[in-house]
């Protein structure tokens, strides 16, 4: 069967079909919470902690979001959090949003949650001065 062209093409509608399935379910249902905020937000403080135990610099990173998913109130509130957090820890944070608002078909996959190269490219050009800003302010230190 793995050598039938139609055999893997039915395999590959059926994947596709599968997936809508699950999109569809999960806009219905919202979002699938594992962590509650409470968590979250320790969970991140646990890190910085450990982070500057072992004295490595931090920068967190809010990953940009699909907007044309059905998420994006669950995303904004953790957004949120980590911001509230790195403000909290005198971390610097970072959330390239706005060119993934404005050409989310080319900045994610299909999944809508990985990135495609365009997507990590702005990414990488967010986090870069950031960086540098971030070496130059702990080296005025």
């Amino acid at each position: 069967l793995e050598k039938s062209v139609f055999f893997r093409m039915l395999e590959k509608y059926a994947h596709t079909a599968r997936r809508a399935l699950r999109d569809k379910i999960k806009l219905k249902t919202g979002p699938q919470v594992r962590v509650s905020p409470e968590d979250y937000a320790e969970n991140y403080r646990q890190m910085i902690s450990l982070l500057e135990e072992k004295g490595v610099g931090c920068i967190i990173v809010i990953p940009p979001a699909d907007i044309r998913r059905g998420y994006m109130e669950h995303y904004l509130s953790r957004a949120a959090i980590l911001r509230s957090v790195a403000a909290g820890s005198n971390v610097p944070v970072i959330g390239p949003q706005d060119p993934f608002i404005r050409r989310p078909a080319e900045c994610f996959l299909e999944d809508g949650f990985h990135l495609t190269v365009f997507g990590n490219t702005l990414v990488a050009e967010a986090i870069v001065p950031a960086v540098k800003e971030y070496r130059k302010s702990i080296t005025a230190d």
